[in-house]
């Protein structure tokens, strides 16, 4: 069972990644929280920032280094620089993008965009030490009009998005082979669906949600094991959130294994792995926002 409790917050904030708003008001409570370890305050230290070709935090520069790779295709060229464990980047080509890899500290993605279909392109692999570009999987992945694409930390495996005639295509390549999410979820192939696939710690959350109108989407919710590859719906045909009409459906937060929803007057919490479910307790109308820490989720209450 988890926790329950009430924790009152001083003027620091929390240490949180991927918060939808940081609780940093004096009297703000942490009404729900998730983990099963006691939940801790700790300061955010803040992300530098890059000024006239230099990284700076706190006011003083930091070591900042010019990458510059080249392939047939192109050349990218940004800056960078560690801090707090972390890569910062400063990207500046319209051609080409970079962004950090959560986990790893030896190499960037980098995208090239496709000049005929631009939401599409090649994804490539930065190596920071050396200075070498090279393609992420070549022999696996060039056959795909790639959308969206998101790296393991060990950089031997993918997730990537496709768009289809009638849906988005999620699959997983683990070096190996390319697997088909939907087909290993059973998803059925003339179902008209919004897919998204992201990773879960060592497993695949993927999301397929109907592709219909504003008012019936319905929502199904699978893991995919890496290791035995097998996958096990936990939430079944449950309303989706749609923004215009906040108080309907599962809200979903990025990194976390966890979703909301609004019920008989309360907020409650879905369990994306198991499809458990709880009340917080929190009032649906009360003032709160939600944080995540790692794959759990807090909800404040706003004071």
């Amino acid at each position: 069972m988890k926790h329950r409790i009430l924790y009152l917050l001083s003027a620091l904030c929390i240490l949180l990644t991927g918060c939808s708003a940081l609780p940093g008001n004096t009297g703000d409570e942490i009404a729900y929280w998730t983990g099963e370890a006691p939940f801790h305050a700790a300061v955010i230290p803040a992300a530098p920032t890059c000024t006239d070709g230099v990284f700076y935090a706190d006011g003083q520069a930091l070591p900042t280094e010019t990458f510059s790779g080249t392939l047939p295709e192109g050349q990218l060229t940004f800056l960078w620089c560690q801090y707090g464990g972390q890569i910062f980047l400063q990207n500046q080509q319209e051609d080409w993008s970079a962004e950090p890899i959560s986990g790893s500290m030896d190499a960037v993605l980098c995208r090239l965009r496709d000049p005929e279909q631009l939401d599409q392109g090649r994804y490539a692999l930065a190596w920071l030490e050396s200075g070498q570009l090279t393609w992420l999987l070549p022999d696996l992945l060039t056959p795909y009009g790639i959308w969206q694409l998101e790296v393991s930390p060990d950089l031997q495996q993918a997730i990537f998005l496709t768009r289809q005639a009638n849906r988005q295509g999620a699959f997983y390549c683990d070096g190996q082979q390319v697997v088909d999410l939907a087909v290993a979820c059973g998803i059925a192939e003339d179902a008209s669906l919004m897919l998204t696939a992201r990773w879960l710690g060592a497993d695949i959350l993927v999301i397929a949600t109907d592709d219909g109108s504003q008012e019936s989407r319905l929502t199904d919710v699978y893991v995919y094991d890496c290791a035995t590859e097998l996958a096990r719906p936990t939430v079944s045909r449950a309303a989706a959130y749609i923004p215009q009409r906040q108080e309907d459906g599962l809200h979903f937060y990025a990194g976390a294994a966890y979703a909301t929803y609004r019920q008989n007057g309360t907020l409650w919490v879905t369990n994306l792995r198991t499809g458990e479910t709880h009340d917080t307790g929190v009032s649906a109308d009360a003032p709160y926002h939600i944080c995540t820490v790692g794959e759990d989720i807090a909800v404040v209450q706003e004071q």
